[in-house]
């Protein structure tokens, strides 16, 4: 962990903060940690700062939180929205465990196809969704948390058809996406965007007819085809690279 992801629960008091449980493990174990050391600490959704430690021991440590004086950055993706088809858990841990490093606002999971349905019932996605997205945000100090919705509806799409401008299909038969590097992070500036990613089997013929009718925009990371997690890695760390050249693009005086 290069941050400790802290939450509601862990605050004694004004800015004094309790760490237990695996966190405390890692933090005494790992890190070696002891009283008056300190350690690199998010408030999710609020600020990141410095934990100045005033007690340690096996159950739970305690310290005072120090804010950074540097001002958070805005996040870069506050108006993406990504939807994928519920993949199998292990593939799942990864997909929150980079929602987290990146800061995505919010990850939507849909209903695969009946041969999958049982991933629903795993405990990745009934309570254990947390410890992966803060495994993400204590890697890359984004302090944005994601936030999660599960939509079992097989016609998930049909909410979005009003805007099918703003919906974009990842597949092997679309148009490269490097070619909306410009139109991309223009319209993020001002608008909420889609991003969705099919099952590991790729979207079925009669699914792109259907997209296609409804006038999404298909879009293709390259023609190697990549798992799910390679393929959501891809468009998160190429949507992050020109959000960012834009941004420091606009502050140059």
């Amino acid at each position: 962990m290069n941050w400790i992801v802290l939450s509601e629960e862990d605050e004694l008091s004004s800015s004094r903060y309790r760490i237990s449980g695996e966190k405390n493990t890692h933090l005494s174990e790992i890190l070696k940690k002891g009283s008056k050391d300190q350690i690199r600490v998010i408030l999710p959704d609020k600020k990141k700062g410095t934990l100045i430690l005033e007690s340690t021991g096996k159950e739970e440590s305690i310290g005072y939180f120090l804010q950074e004086e540097k001002e958070e950055n805005p996040p870069l993706f506050s108006n993406i929205e990504t939807i994928l088809a519920l993949p199998r858990p292990q593939t799942g841990k990864k997909i929150l465990h980079l929602a987290g490093v990146y800061g995505v606002p919010k990850l939507v999971f849909t209903n695969p196809y009946a041969k999958n349905k049982e991933f629903w019932t795993s405990p990745v996605y009934n309570g254990g969704e947390r410890k992966e997205l803060e495994s993400g945000m204590s890697q890359s100090g984004n302090i944005y948390f994601p936030k999660l919705e599960y939509n079992k509806n097989p016609n998930w799409f049909k909410d979005r058809v009003s805007n099918p401008d703003r919906i974009y299909i990842f597949d092997k038969t679309g148009i490269s996406y490097e070619s909306f590097r410009e139109t991309i992070p223009n319209r993020l500036h001002q608008e909420k965007l889609s991003f969705c990613f099919g099952p590991e089997s790729g979207w079925s013929e009669s699914d792109l007819e259907i997209f296609k009718k409804l006038s999404f925009s298909i879009v293709s990371l390259g023609s190697v085809i990549l798992r799910t997690e390679f393929a959501f890695h891809a468009f998160l760390h190429q949507t992050n690279t020109w959000l960012e050249t834009d941004s420091a693009r606009n502050q140059k005086p």
